[in-house]
Order: structure tokens, then sequence, then C-alpha cells
């Protein structure tokens, strides 16, 4: 299934906003799990790498 650039912006908002997951899958009428992966490949930019210079 294709999830939009739209939906996914959307879902990022939706975290910065504290909005819960269940809100969040209600709004955007996606499963949870989407929701959830979303969020964590969003969180994985702000993860610090520690390997670097």
């Amino acid at each position: 299934m294709y999830i939009s650039q739209n939906v996914k912006a959307q879902v990022i908002l939706k975290s910065a906003e504290a909005q819960s997951l269940t809100s969040k899958v209600r709004d955007c009428s996606i499963s949870p799990t989407t929701v959830q992966r979303l969020n964590n490949q969003a969180a994985k930019q702000f993860k610090p790498y520690y390997f670097t210079l």
C-alpha cells in the first residue's frame, strides 16, 4: 500500500503536537502500525550517532 507524502507529513505534524496514537489513526485513516512505523522513521533523524567525529 502506498502512503502519500501528505499523510506522512500529517502524522509527523500531529506527533509534534503530542496527539495520541488513536487520534492520529482516526484523523489520517491509516492503521496504528503504520503510524508507529512513521513515528519511528522520523525519530531516527534525531537520534545521535556517536561514531562520527
